[in-house]
């Protein structure tokens, strides 16, 4: 048996029988996806179109209109086409023109690198009806069942699938690739019929014919290194769905499409293979981006080396060497497969956390950590942080999910060197040592682990380890903003910051807009950080615990809430000055929430003003005759459990910082439950508030007429806002584990490079991967 495989920079024929492989097209501008051929040509996705290649070169090609073409199929004289990136089922004639189109949903795949649309990628026809394949991104997988040929929606198959690719139909059943667990997943049974037995490999493309079903295999990895992972091909049996063969195709790239050549492919249009057209297909190179020519190793048999499949596939193994091996690609190999057995074996994180910025810092560890465990390519998480800044429950939470807690403390048993603890008020925060301390301290909770995560790289300097460290820089706020800690302090956090850049293997930060922060500050340094988008709504457990009535009966009937904190770029005072001037505040009382906010309250105990910002907050609430019964309400910081319930009660939220470094974990939660919101007009909150349909009432935080103004254009217009708010929570979002599996293929791609010795350049850095779901 001969197959026709794509994989993102190669098109080759696989002989099952020889295997030897023969590359027919190597290198690409857009990469290969979507295979398939009428009598008289082959037809192959180019991005935004298809081309036909026929006898004597191109034959046709569809108009480019299409955003990534992926699964394609010639059925009747017509080309069905998975649009993924438009998120689209089209048909064109065989001249290229649009004959039908159906739209999935109402948005593309991705609007910007947020997730929107199904990512269907698969098409196939069968008898009187046409068969897609939904991925889904992070929610369960569909089969969507359309009649043909008049494309009109049947039904729509649920599944337990993840990342689902490829389609079989047979025996009145219909079998996807379960990508995501590596397996293969029978639709109307809700069964899982065969696996690949480990979970760092992905299953997609398929062919059946001659009693053998043919499965693609690839390696879990980000997309930057699918292109030199290993490929594979596994050969199961149709009637025991036991492994008879499987492959691997040294450096090919991760398998997009598997064709059968030789007789009728079940999982194709039934029409046979114009082979004699594969030299045409060769000479059509430039229409593709391909190489001039071949390299040495045109022709090789696959090979059996990389430890996943060594220690855990099926089937006999076919042990051979690719020919014409030269020393340079033995070294590059070498490397390779340094970097597969590291993949292979999974990340151990250690996430350094000596200073934990309270409200905000708690609840990303609270929702990533634990969907970090189960990311691809993770093997355990640990979590260091001081003794007493994290509650118990907290703690037990996290310890249930998986995760090592271990604690900092002063105690000299534990740790050479001294300590002290962070405190701001009754609150522990962070705890701080001495270089003898630190490196103790470092040392005993780091063993075991293969990189260092530090979430919160502010205020502190980087650790002294030969582990890979990455971090988050969360915003520039301490330096664009020296009034919080004096310009002093100021000053030496922008050093401090320069040295973070240049140490870590890789840099992580939560908007476009902190780069652009970063750049201005250092240049082309800040360049290299990556972003990943986290400004999305906590946890799903957060809110479900109930405030205590007591509490809830103090709350106004109806009141606009600001989670907030008393830093100056958090920008509460204007936000009193505005709130006073606001004819209708005790119709529409003002609740802050949050670390701080206590002390505008009345009657606030002078031992709680524990520094001159929160005297200063005082006075100007108590100048302005601002409280309870004057439109401003305050409860100070409160348990995470109560701020979902306590933002989805309110009226409206307002958020009027300066700055945020990636958004804002309150508008998201406000725009997740149907709120409105009011919100500073500044660049990284546009940013963040273009990825969601509700409208905002901006305002500029340097103006307290500004400020006014949108109050009162929400009071005069409050139904419309509400409504647009409402309709705002049907709005796709990324999860936790999309983010998680993001940060996961930053541990894993630096533990790979420091483990083979290989330095990773800007440009590398610069083109990781920004979306988390793995498959196409």
């Amino acid at each position: 048996m001969r197959f026709l495989i794509t994989t993102p920079l190669r098109v080759f024929v696989f002989d099952a029988e020889s295997g030897a492989i023969t590359d027919i097209l190597i290198g690409s501008h857009t990469g290969y996806y979507g295979l398939t051929w009428r009598e008289d040509a082959f037809l192959l996705g180019r991005g935004s179109s298809v081309v036909a290649v026929g006898a004597g070169g191109l034959a046709s090609h569809t108009p480019t209109r299409m955003d990534q073409t992926h699964g394609i199929e010639w059925v009747e004289d017509r080309l069905v086409v998975a649009d993924t990136g438009d998120d689209r089922i089209s048909v064109y004639d065989r001249g290229g023109m649009v004959l039908d189109d159906f739209k999935l949903g109402e948005d593309v795949d991705l609007i910007g690198d947020v997730p929107a649309g199904h990512h269907v990628n698969t098409v196939h026809r069968h008898g009187d009806r046409v068969w897609a394949v939904a991925h889904n991104w992070s929610k369960p997988s569909e089969v969507w069942e359309f009649t043909w040929p008049h494309l009109e929606l049947v039904r729509v198959h649920a599944t337990r699938a993840g990342w689902a690719h490829s389609i079989w139909t047979h025996d009145d059943d219909v079998v996807i690739c379960d990508t995501a667990a590596g397996a293969l997943y029978e639709v109307r049974s809700g069964e899982r019929i065969w696996s690949a037995g480990h979970p760092d490999l992905m299953t997609r493309g398929m062919a059946v014919g001659h009693g053998h079903l043919a499965v693609g295999r690839s390696l879990k990895s980000g997309r930057a290194d699918r292109v030199v992972n290993d490929g594979g091909l596994w050969l199961v049996d149709t009637q025991t769905m036991e492994t008879v063969e499987s492959y691997v195709f040294p450096r090919s790239g991760g398998v997009n499409e598997v064709r059968l050549l030789d007789g009728f492919d079940e999982c194709h249009n039934g029409i046979p293979a114009p082979v004699e057209l594969l030299d045409d297909l060769v000479a059509a190179k430039a229409e593709f981006g391909a190489a001039d020519k071949r390299p040495a190793l045109a022709s090789r048999e696959p090979q059996r080396r990389d430890p996943v499949t060594d220690r855990l596939e099926r089937g006999s193994a076919r042990d051979r060497s690719p020919a014409g091996t030269t020393a340079e690609f033995a070294r590059e190999a070498h490397a390779l497969l340094q970097r597969v057995e590291t993949m292979a074996r999974g990340a151990d994180v250690l996430v350094w956390v000596p200073i934990l910025s309270p409200g905000g810092g708690v609840r990303l560890l609270m929702s990533l950590l634990p969907a970090l465990t189960g990311a691809p390519g993770i093997r355990s998480v640990r979590l260091a942080i001081p003794k007493y800044a994290m509650a118990p429950t907290e703690i037990a939470e996290l310890t249930d999910a998986g995760i090592s807690v271990l604690t900092l403390s002063d105690d000299s048993r534990r740790f050479a060197g001294q300590a002290i603890y962070l405190q701001d008020g009754s609150l522990t925060y962070g705890i701080q040592g001495d270089s003898a301390w630190m490196d103790s301290a470092m040392d005993v909770v780091s063993m075991g682990c293969t990189v260092v995560y530090v979430p919160w790289p502010h205020r502190q300097e980087c650790p002294n380890t030969s582990l890979p460290v990455v971090c988050t820089i969360q915003d520039t706020t301490l330096i664009d903003y020296p009034e919080g800690l004096g310009a002093a302090a100021a000053a030496a956090e922008r050093a401090s910051i320069q040295r973070w850049l240049e140490r870590c293997e890789a840099t992580v930060v939560s908007s476009q807009s902190t780069v652009n922060n970063l750049v201005r500050l250092y240049g082309d340094l800040g360049r290299t950080a990556e972003i990943i988008h986290h400004a999305i709504l906590p946890r799903p457990e957060i809110g479900e615990d109930q405030m205590p009535a007591e509490r809830r009966a103090e709350l106004p009937k109806r009141y606009v809430i600001c989670a907030t904190n008393i830093s100056p770029h958090k920008n509460v005072d204007l936000l009193l000055h505005a709130w006073s001037r606001l004819a209708r505040r005790t119709e529409w009382p003002l609740l802050l929430i949050g670390h701080g906010t206590e002390v505008v309250q009345p009657g606030t105990a002078v031992e709680a003003m524990a520094n001159w910002r929160h005297a200063q907050l005082s006075g100007v609430a108590v100048r302005l005759g601002l409280g309870p019964d004057s439109g401003l309400m305050s409860m100070g910081y409160v348990p995470d459990a109560w701020v979902g319930p306590l933002i989805g009660g309110a009226a409206a939220l307002v958020m009027p910082s300066f700055t945020e470094g990636g958004g804002s974990f309150p508008v998201e939660e406000a725009l997740s439950q149907g709120i409105p919101v009011l919100c500073s007009d500044i660049p990284v909150m546009r940013e963040h508030m273009s990825h969601r349909s509700a409208g905002a009432g901006w305002f500029d935080p340097m103006s307290v007429d500004s400020m006014v103004a949108a109050v009162n254009d929400l009071i005069d217009n409050y139904d419309e806002r509400r409504a647009s708010a409402r309709n705002g929570r049907l709005d796709m979002r990324p999860t936790w584990h999309d983010v998680a599996t993001e940060y996961a293929n930053v541990f894993t791609r630096v533990v790979a490079s420091g483990h083979d010795g290989l330095e990773l350049s800007a440009v590398h850095r610069e083109e990781a991967p920004a979306s988390g779901m793995l498959g196409l």
